[in-house]
């Protein structure tokens, strides 16, 4: 895998449930960098473009 992509928005407010909420968006972010960390890295590489395919799940007789 060459990349993690995230997608959308968030909005953090500054109460005590949302801070538990980023703690464990922090978290994730630790989890997904810590294997890399160590490793030899490329100062940048040429990531791949998107290939995107049909829809599977898509009945092209009533189209939904």
């Amino acid at each position: 895998m060459d990349r993690i992509s995230l997608f959308g928005s968030i909005d953090i407010t500054w109460d005590r449930q949302e801070l538990a909420y980023a703690e464990v968006l922090k978290s994730l972010l630790v989890d997904i960098i810590a294997p890399k960390a160590d490793t030899l890295l490329e100062d940048k590489i040429s990531i791949k473009p998107v290939v995107e395919v049909p829809n599977p799940f898509v009945d092209k007789k009533n189209k939904f």
